[in-house]
């Protein structure tokens, strides 16, 4: 997990995981709140069919919006 930086400041919250790492994701993402200030940007393993599995994984563990990004 790093903070990436612009100007000095932080931009967004940016997180890598396999497969294995929705369930941490989804802790993470709850403990972090609604209110959290930044853009978290996440990049994982997925299977060729596999675009949508995380955001639902995802969204039965937090209330933060998540969308899928293009290939």
């Amino acid at each position: 997990m790093s903070l990436a930086s612009v100007g000095g400041k932080p931009g967004a919250l940016v997180l890598g995981a396999s497969a294995g790492g929705i369930n941490a994701l989804g802790y993470i993402f709850n403990e972090l709140g609604e209110d959290f200030p930044l853009p978290i940007l996440v990049t994982r393993h997925v299977g060729l069919n596999d675009d949508q599995g995380m955001l639902r994984v995802l969204a039965r563990q937090s209330t933060l919006p998540g969308q899928s990004g293009e290939r």
